[in-house]
Order: C-alpha cells, then sequence, then structure tokens
C-alpha cells in the first residue's frame, strides 16, 4: 500500500500532468483549426508532454512497489524493477523538462534577429547539453544504493553528483528567465497600444514561474545527500520536477 509520500506524489503528478494535456491541447487545436499546421516548436513540446506522460506514469509504478514508502519492506525482485524504473523516470524527466524548454527557444527563434537570436541558440544548445550531462551522471552515483548502477568501488560520491544537479537546476533556472525576457525587448518597437504590448510581453513571459519552480527544486537538491532520510525527501524534488515541467509544458 502506497504511504502517505506516494499518495499525495500521485495526486500532484497527475493531476498537473491531466492540466498539462488539456493545455497542450488546446494548443493544437486551435493551431490545426485555423489551417496554421504545427511547427518545430509544437513538436518538441508534444514529445517533452510523452516523455513527462511516460515518466509519471513510471514513478506510479515505483509507488506501487513502495517508492516513497518509507516504512516499506522491498523485496529483491521489486528492488531490480525500482533500479530500472528509476533510471527510466529519471531519463525521461530531465528530457520533458529539456525538450519543453528548447520548444519555447524555438518559438523565440522564429520572431526575433541579430545578436538576440544568437543568444537564444548559444542558451539553447548549452541548456541542451547540461541535460545530456546530468541524465548521464545519474547513473554514476552511489546513493542510494538501491538506484546505483555501477560497482562502489567505481560509483560517484552522492555529493559529486548533487554539486553538479544544482549547477543544472541553476542554469535552467536561469535560461527560463532569460527566455522570459526576451519578449519586452521584442515588443517594445512594435507598432501597438502600450495595453496591448504589455499583454503580449507578460503573456509569454509566465516562464518565470516554471523558472522560479526550477529554484525551489534545486534548493531541496542538497537533501538528497543524506540517505538515511531519503525515502522521505526524495519524492521532494520529483514533486518540484514535475511541477517545473507541467509550467514549462502549458506556457
Amino acid at each position: 500500500m502506497a504511504s502517505y509520500f506516494g499518495v499525495v506524489l500521485n495526486a500532484v503528478n497527475w493531476s498537473l500532468t491531466s492540466l498539462a494535456a488539456v493545455f497542450l491541447g488546446l494548443r493544437v487545436y486551435c493551431k490545426t483549426s485555423r489551417s496554421r499546421g504545427l511547427w518545430w516548436d509544437d513538436y518538441l513540446l508534444i514529445l517533452a508532454f510523452l516523455c513527462n506522460l511516460i515518466g509519471v506514469a513510471f514513478i506510479s509504478s515505483s509507488i506501487s512497489l513502495g517508492f516513497a514508502n518509507p516504512g516499506a519492506v522491498i523485496s529483491k525482485d521489486a528492488q531490480v524493477q525500482l533500479q530500472i524504473h528509476g533510471g527510466v523516470q529519471n531519463v525521461l524527466l530531465s528530457l520533458a523538462s529539456d525538450l519543453s524548454k528548447t520548444s519555447f527557444g524555438f518559438t523565440l527563434l522564429r520572431v526575433i534577429e541579430g545578436r538576440m537570436k544568437r543568444l537564444v541558440i548559444v542558451l539553447t544548445v548549452v541548456l541542451n547539453i547540461v541535460y545530456f550531462l546530468i541524465i548521464i551522471f545519474t547513473f554514476f552515483k552511489c546513493q542510494p544504493a538501491l538506484y546505483s548502477w555501477l560497482p562502489a568501488d567505481k560509483c560517484w560520491d552522492i555529493w559529486t553528483f548533487v554539486k553538479f544537479a544544482i549547477f543544472g537546476g541553476a542554469y535552467s533556472a536561469f535560461v527560463d528567465f532569460a527566455f522570459a525576457m526576451v519578449p519586452w525587448f521584442l515588443v517594445k518597437d512594435l507598432n501597438m497600444k502600450k495595453t496591448e504590448k504589455l499583454g503580449v510581453a507578460v503573456a509569454m513571459s509566465f516562464g518565470t514561474i516554471a523558472g522560479i519552480t526550477a529554484v525551489i527544486r534545486t534548493v531541496f537538491l542538497p537533501s538528497l545527500a543524506a540517505p538515511a532520510n531519503f525515502s522521505s525527501k526524495f519524492p521532494i524534488p520529483y514533486q518540484n520536477n514535475l511541477v517545473t515541467n507541467f509550467y514549462a509544458l502549458i506556457f
């Protein structure tokens, strides 16, 4: 039976995933109903949602096996399944976050030129490199032992991984805030009323919410270096990761 942590994690994950599906469905419907068609940013966003959806399904399966339950007695077969599930969901949720942010980067590239365009390209390329390294380094850590993929003499101390994850989370939040600032420079020279400019800029800057949730998630990452409290603390970064993905998907 799932613990309180598992129940809350499932409820939050599936609620946010359902809302993201509604927003994504409306986006696709609005574009196709007006014969505008879909572009690369839309396809990347759809792929991000699918990664997020499958990742959430793996988390739910992990919860049924004892994940997020400090008092659970996990069998050897369940431990093997949890190790596989943990690896898969880490990859998928990281990809979902990366692809959703990259999607907005592609959206910006359609409407900006010059130095601003080059800046967005650099930020997007570096973002993808950082996420790629985070996905790879996830398999290098020693702790928790249940999710370790390497022998004890070859794996990384948990703090080595956490430090890089903190850097990755901080850079991800920086990109969210940077992308949210671009529309303000974009609309300032447009021939529109000030109220219209403000509305467009604000609507395209809601990515700051994804940035804020990324900051919150990053703050909780050091808790992963406390193995004694791992079972109760581990759902917090996962939950914040889903919240970050949700806001990135809808905005």
